[in-house]
């Protein structure tokens, strides 16, 4: 009696992200916002990261860079933590970050606005990444892939008779 072997293959899509960084500039002092636009192709499902910082250095003499204040997408305002890494009698150093993570979005145009304070002209960077989403299958899909199961053991099961 001959027995079959079967082999079921399955092929695996990696879904690879995409990031892009930048550096915006903010020619002078006073309230600002910058926005970013990008678009999710049709047929697509992304997930959405954006990440935004900046440094600052405030002192009794002047206040030098930029403090971010929001980060807005899809109409949700996203705080802003701000971390002071070196302070001391009438000086502070320091940053601002902020943003949010894997937000998932359909096809479609979208933007993300970022709101700051420069003291001065300045820079800060952006980070966006774009996360396609996993496929799902649809219910056709499924109801092949449970009908066609038991006929492949039922296949298997009536060559092994032989």
């Amino acid at each position: 009696m001959a027995k079959t072997k079967l082999a079921l293959a399955f092929s695996l899509l990696t879904a690879t992200s995409l990031a892009s960084a930048s550096t915006e500039t903010v020619s002078s002092a006073g309230s600002f916002t910058d926005t970013v636009t990008f678009t999710v192709a049709a047929g697509q499902h992304d997930y959405v990261t954006d990440t935004a910082s900046s440094s600052y250095f405030t002192s009794t003499g002047g206040n030098y860079g930029i403090t971010l204040s929001s980060v807005t997408f899809l109409s949700t305002i996203y705080g802003i933590s701000s971390l002071v890494t070196t302070s001391g009698p009438g000086y502070a150093l320091g940053s601002t970050t902020g943003g949010f993570s894997n937000i998932l979005v359909g096809p479609g145009t979208y933007t993300i606005s970022i709101a700051g304070n420069a003291y001065t002209s300045g820079n800060f960077t952006n980070t966006l990444t774009l996360t396609p989403a996993a496929a799902v299958p649809e219910a056709g899909e499924w109801a092949m892939m449970l009908l066609g199961l038991p006929m492949v053991g039922w296949m298997i099961r009536r060559k092994q008779a032989v």
